[in-house]
């Protein structure tokens, strides 16, 4: 007689293997351990002469960056989720919830720019263009289920220069 795995034993096999690939592909692996240190400082009061600065830099977010952003990053990293179709799957809310909640405590995205982070201004903008430049988010497990949410060529490069250019106003404004 030849070996046979249990028709209950193979669905069981393929749903924990396709629960894990599912669960993976939406990145709930993908942070990294940090610390969660204690939150950035708010945003300048208005007599602060950097306040030109961040203005400017907000500004063009809102209407160049926010929304690509939202397509690609508020689902993580804001209130704003758009929960996938295996949500709903034992486990995976639990695993998703973790992964919005890691991933806002790293960087918050919903009152605009500047964000809500553990960093500073600086070292969210550097952070944003070296994630961006090298390809790292959204994370490859998530784009696997999430084709249309991937950055194209110029969104990259439109994001990089973004951050570029916005560190360099807040270095030429002392912040």
């Amino acid at each position: 007689m030849k070996n046979v795995i249990p028709v209950k034993t193979g669905i069981r096999c393929a749903l924990t293997a396709i629960c894990f690939i599912v669960l993976s592909a939406h990145g709930a692996l993908a942070h990294e351990k940090h610390s969660h240190g204690a939150p950035a400082t708010p945003a300048p009061p208005p007599d602060n002469p950097q306040k030109a600065a961040l203005v400017a830099i907000g500004a063009r977010y809102a209407a160049e960056i926010e929304p690509v952003f939202k397509r690609v990053c508020f689902d993580c990293h804001s209130s704003k989720n758009r929960y996938p179709w295996y949500y709903a799957i034992p486990g995976a809310k639990q695993l998703i919830d973790y992964d919005i909640r890691e991933s806002r405590e790293h960087l918050d995205m919903d009152k605009g720019y500047p964000f809500k982070s553990h960093a500073t201004m600086r070292e969210d903008l550097e952070e944003i263009a070296k994630t961006v430049r090298k390809n790292k988010m959204p994370p490859w497990r998530y784009r696997i289920f999430h084709r249309e949410e991937a950055l194209t060529e110029a969104e990259r490069d439109k994001i990089v220069t973004w951050a570029e250019e916005s560190l360099k106003q807040l270095v030429n404004a002392g912040k």
